[in-house]
């Protein structure tokens, strides 16, 4: 069935009707896919992002609690030292 819109000229070409050219539906829907992948990238970039700094900050904060910890168990008195070191030896 002919859509009613679409008429054929004198000279044989299509003419559409209400549409300002017949490659605009799908050119608009590739411009609204487009646009929707753009945000996913984006949203995936900015998650990424924040997940990137946070394990930044999070490696010198573990190292640094590592260090007080191995700090002072060296105040301790020798078997607890020792039960604190063994442990923080095998962990590292």
């Amino acid at each position: 069935m002919r859509d009613r819109r679409c008429r054929r000229a004198s000279d044989g070409r299509a003419s559409y009707k209400g549409l300002s050219s017949p490659r605009s539906v799908p050119i608009a829907a590739q411009y609204a896919s487009l646009g929707l992948f753009a945000l996913i990238i984006d949203f995936t970039f900015a998650m990424t992002l924040t997940l990137y700094e946070a394990c930044k900050k999070a490696v010198p904060d573990e190292a640094n609690a590592i260090r007080t910890t191995a700090l002072r168990a060296g105040m301790l008195p020798e078997p607890d030292a020792s039960e604190v070191r063994d442990p923080l030896r095998d962990y590292v």
